[in-house]
């Protein structure tokens, strides 16, 4: 079963809370956690960037209330989500590391 995009105006902020909703929904067992990342990774369209939205949304609300259990599972099924989501350039993020070796080479 897909879980359907949501389609408002403001699409992007749809798209965060629905995130958000999907990822404070109870998980309690392995296939249902497993079940719950395909769900994020098909609502985000297995794009890296919705997932970090919401991910930033669940780290303020736990610099706010550290004792936010629900914060903290929903912020661990994001992070799962953000595991098995494309990355740009590969699955290593070689751009990056690249640049940061000609940094130090001083280059």
């Amino acid at each position: 079963m897909s879980v359907p995009a949501p389609v408002h105006q403001d699409g992007v902020a749809a798209l965060h809370r629905a995130l958000a909703d999907r990822a404070l929904a109870p998980a309690h067992t392995p296939e249902d956690r497993e079940r719950a990342i395909a769900d994020l990774l098909d609502l985000a369209g297995a794009r890296r960037e919705p997932l970090e939205a919401v991910r930033g949304e669940f780290q303020r609300r736990l610099s706010r209330r550290s004792d936010d259990f629900d914060a903290t599972h929903a912020l661990r099924l994001v992070e799962g989500a953000l595991v098995q989501a494309t990355r740009p350039d590969g699955p290593w993020g070689w751009a990056g590391r690249e640049r940061r070796g000609r940094r130090r080479r001083g280059r």
